[in-house]
């Protein structure tokens, strides 16, 4: 096969990184649909040799005739449908070698300014007209090795990183109008071999803004990340808890907006979090919830209807009884929201003081709650055990109490 690769070592140019990877990725897909259709084939004849009544109707097409199926690389030639082992082996080989050279190019070392030309070049070709570089390194994760992987990822995160000597940054224009592409990442969260590296590709989109005023709009990408942020895979939820934190925080004003127009979906989701069965899940989803609700610029889209249901206010109440004290502490954050709140509905009020009582003793016996969450968007995963600056806890609990004491108490009658 030497007279197809060349005898001699060849260095492409950085702007032929981008052609020579897709070439590379589009014989890997012709072989694979190649294997498919011979699959497909092979079991109409099975079909077909064992059916006399309907033999016009379940013929298959012939190979011959079926040229729609055929890869049209030259390199495969007259092979038509059956592709050897050996050969898509090689091709796949070439892909991880292509990918391998290609984030190299894209990592350039801090003040060599070489390199970082070679990476605003390819940066520059990988989003060019008719070039969708992009898309196909999200495409590629179930296909490529877990080296490949690794690469595909590490190059979309330079892409997006990368912006010219103007400033722009051709992979954030080529995303935002591929407005599909977000869905298709995390459509990979489903599979958890490729959900790491999906959720790489994922984060470094929503740390755009445009991007992530996309995804918190678009609930199959909601949805996948709520789902996600509970999964079995601890890694897999991780990933998932992380972006969706970021997606909540970094941008306020556009939080915000979202929350206006969303606030029953998220509310239910956020619910669904809470009253999961994992530790994990339930106290992150606690923390992030009280810093949503926190941030100032959340408060008439999210803050006001969300502690104006009772339904919530039960559901956070149930986790302050909760048998892990930092659960009890993370919960403490939402319901001292519902008990501050100066105007409260008819209805939180009533189950506030008939359980009076009960939350008193829950307070006054709890030991001091971790720190509250940061109110502003710092656009910082939430951690179970991130630290707060000038948090006066002690004094803290101690406003909630007195407020809760100076509620009227439930009737003797009730």
């Amino acid at each position: 096969m030497s007279f197809l690769w060349g005898k001699k070592a060849h260095h492409p140019k950085p702007a032929e990184l981008v052609s020579l990877t897709l070439e590379a990725w589009a014989r890997v897909r012709a072989q694979d649909n190649s294997t498919h259709s011979s699959a497909q084939e092979s079991g109409g004849r099975a079909s077909f040799s064992g059916s006399s009544d309907n033999a016009a109707s379940s013929r298959p097409t012939s190979a011959k005739s079926d040229s729609s199926s055929r890869p049209t690389s030259g390199r495969l030639g007259s092979r038509r449908q059956d592709a050897s082992p050996a050969s898509s082996t090689k091709d796949l080989d070439e892909l991880t070698e292509r990918l391998a050279a290609l984030r190299k190019a894209m990592t350039p070392t801090a003040g060599d300014a070489k390199e970082e030309e070679t990476a605003r070049t390819v940066a520059t070709e990988a989003s060019a007209p008719g070039v969708d570089l992009l898309a196909a390194l999200v495409a590629m994760l179930p296909r490529v090795p877990f080296e490949g992987k690794k690469d595909a990822a590490a190059i979309f995160q330079g892409l997006m990183r990368t912006t010219d000597a103007d400033g722009k940054c051709h992979a954030l224009a080529h995303v935002v109008a591929r407005g599909g592409m977000l869905a298709s990442i995390a459509e990979k969260y489903d599979a958890p071999d490729e959900a790491l590296h999906a959720g790489c590709m994922l984060k470094e989109c929503v740390r755009h803004e445009e991007l992530a005023q996309m995804a918190l709009t678009d609930e199959e990408v909601m949805d996948r990340l709520f789902t996600h942020a509970d999964d079995a895979h601890f890694d897999v939820a991780s990933y998932a808890f992380g972006c969706l934190a970021d997606l909540l925080t970094r941008f306020p004003a556009v939080v915000a907006s979202t929350l206006g127009s969303k606030c029953d979906f998220f509310t239910k989701r956020l619910n669904v979090l809470i009253a999961s069965e994992n530790y994990v899940t339930r106290r992150q989803s606690l923390r992030l919830l009280a810093r949503t609700l926190q941030t100032p610029a959340n408060l008439k889209p999210f803050t006001a209807p969300y502690v104006s249901d009772v339904s919530n206010l039960v559901l956070c109440m149930e986790a302050l009884r909760d048998s892990s004290k930092s659960i009890q502490g993370e919960a403490f954050h939402v319901v001292k929201i519902f008990i501050a709140n100066p105007v409260k509905p008819p209805d939180i009020s009533a189950v506030l003081t008939a359980n009076q009582p009960k939350l008193l003793r829950l307070l006054k016996s709890m030991p001091a709650p971790p720190p509250p969450p940061p109110s502003s968007g710092a656009g910082v995963a939430v951690r179970a055990d991130a630290p707060s600056e000038d948090a006066d806890i002690d004094s803290d609990l101690a406003e909630v109490i007195d407020e809760l004491e100076s509620m009227s108490p439930p009737s003797a009658a009730s």
